[in-house]
């Protein structure tokens, strides 16, 4: 049984990122209208909230930080209000830090749990009554070092691999109406022609020998969505780099 994308409405936060901008306009395209969220990148998410709308579908934009409880609640009920519920939600708000243990103190440590644990489970909280009424889907974009944590971005990679950890518990907890599943891509070139040095270099140690692509994110992200027999799952769109 397929998820039936028109007409529908997605909660998309971190919704000017690279590869999540990419996922909004790719839902628009179904027929999915979009609820778009921002930190600070306000024009940014204007200007792709207009691209959504030429598209044909309805698109609001909202403020919050995710950080804080009551930022997430404003949001959340705001667009209920607007919307009338939310059948997809797509947790992809992050930040990511190179710092090692020693250089990680409890401010960078909360910062990482707040955004990329605590900020998906309070909107899970929150929607969790719209979720069992519905036939719906989340989607947490999570990272292949959440599964293999590098010391090198410590806190960034515990706080991925916790997110691991509240998909499957959600995926269970929101059974049946609601899968739950997480995304972690590897290294992704996010235009033709990335020539940096370490893009160059990490391939080789890529199975496949390649980085992958936005729209290969992409079409896995909407082809979780629309199986309904797969939840509690974490997608590696990697090359096989986590092997």
């Amino acid at each position: 049984m397929a998820f039936d994308f028109k007409e529908k409405t997605a909660l998309v936060t971190g919704a000017t990122g690279k590869l999540t901008r990419e996922v909004a306009i790719r839902l628009a395209s179904k027929g999915v209208n979009l609820a778009l969220h921002y930190h600070t990148q306000g024009e940014e998410a204007l200007a792709l909230a207009a691209q959504i709308e030429k598209m044909g579908r309805r698109c609001s934009v909202y403020r919050a930080d995710l950080t804080q409880a009551k930022g997430i609640k404003k949001m959340v009920t705001a667009v209920l209000d607007d919307f009338g519920g939310v059948d997809i939600l797509i947790n992809s708000a992050s930040k990511f830090i190179f710092k090692s243990l020693s250089q990680t103190d409890d401010e960078l440590w909360q910062q990482m749990m707040d955004l990329h644990v605590t900020a998906p489970y309070r909107l899970a909280r929150e929607l969790e009554e719209n979720f069992r009424r519905r036939q719906g889907a989340i989607v947490n974009f999570s990272d292949i070092w959440g599964l293999n944590p590098r010391k090198i971005f410590f806190a960034y990679s515990v706080s991925k691999g916790a997110l691991i950890s509240l998909t499957k518990a959600l995926a269970d907890e929101l059974a049946p109406t609601t899968t739950v599943n997480a995304i972690a891509p590897g290294l992704i070139h996010f235009h033709e022609g990335a020539t940096s040095a370490e893009q160059i270099k990490l391939p080789e140690r890529i199975p496949l020998k390649r980085a992958g692509t936005v729209e290969e994110v992409v079409d896995m992200t909407l082809a979780v969505i629309s199986n309904r027999y797969i939840t509690g799952q974490v997608i590696c769109i990697d090359g096989g780099r986590s092997l």
